[in-house]
């Protein structure tokens, strides 16, 4: 039988190649439990796991979310707060979405940037990568050679549910590891600051992102998919690499790299502002790539 943790290892690699999660970061369910905490942060929102500053990399895979990524001065761990726990799988360094506020009926298989999984009556089901044989899908859940895989478990705490799926995450100002970021459908994810480290983000759908100062990045990846918009204030980082397939749009508004790659295929725009030494610029389609003055 297929394990839990080897799902979500697995489609983390999908998000990043080579960034590996820290097996000593790993929590269990119970673990994480006795932690947690009423969250101050905001109204109606629960505390659900506390990571520790030296986790290596956060990983936050939205379906369908807003979600929110504070830097804190006074924060000594990664606080992850919710208003609707059983909506969230936490595990080490990958908080994932795991159901929705509004259930969504029926039976879908997608396999895209957040990886290969399987949506039933509301309920998530990560699939393994790779040729799958004998998968079905119905009211029971989902089997793959007979064997059956558990649906993507929820945080068992209370929560008020009200509105939109939402998540607020304080990470310490100290915190050098890296930000894995993937969001589908019409999520909206804004990411207030970011130092040290790699941020990778991959936008699909109608999914928008917003990040203000990012400082001294080993590297950076805006890769839209789809009708999204990555949106980023001021970025210094030693590469730099833009892709959008479709119609979206990727904006620089200033920053600096020392190496830098945008694509665009599709309809899709990309405006940067700074400087970008050796911009390498492909564009396929009636997109474009401009450098602002």
């Amino acid at each position: 039988m297929i394990s839990y943790r080897t799902l979500v290892a697995g489609l983390a690699a999908l998000i990043v190649a080579g960034l590996n999660l820290s097996a000593s970061a790993v929590k269990t369910e119970t673990q994480i439990k006795e932690q947690t905490v009423t969250s101050q942060e905001s109204p109606g929102f629960t505390a659900i796991g506390h990571l520790p500053i030296n986790t290596e990399q956060l990983v936050i895979l939205a379906e369908s979310a807003k979600v929110k990524v504070v830097r804190s001065a006074t924060a000594h761990d990664i606080t992850v707060s919710t208003n609707c726990p059983r909506n969230w799988n936490v595990l080490g360094g990958v908080i994932r979405q795991a159901g929705f506020a509004k259930v969504k009926q029926g039976v879908s298989m997608v396999a895209d940037g957040l990886g290969s999984r399987a949506i039933v009556n509301g309920k998530i089901y990560v699939l393994p990568s790779g040729a799958m044989k004998g998968i079905s899908m119905g009211k029971d859940g989902v089997t793959i050679g007979g064997q059956k895989v558990e649906p993507l478990a929820g945080v068992d705490m209370p929560g008020t549910c009200d509105g939109p799926d939402a998540l607020e995450i304080s990470v310490p100002t100290a915190y050098a590891g890296d930000l894995i970021l993937g969001a589908a459908n019409d999520s909206d994810v804004n990411v207030d600051s970011w130092q040290s480290g790699k941020v990778v983000a991959t936008m699909m759908g109608k999914s928008t992102l917003s990040m203000g100062k990012l400082k001294s990045l080993a590297k950076a990846v805006l890769d839209v998919r789809g009708e999204g918009k990555a949106e980023i204030g001021d970025l210094s980082t030693k590469v730099l690499v833009a892709n959008i397939a479709g119609s979206g749009i990727v904006t620089i508004k200033g920053g600096s790299a020392e190496i830098s790659n945008a694509t665009v295929a599709g309809d899709g725009k990309i405006f940067l502002k700074g400087s970008y030494k050796g911009l390498k610029k492909v564009v396929e389609g009636q997109g474009s790539i401009q450098l602002l003055d």
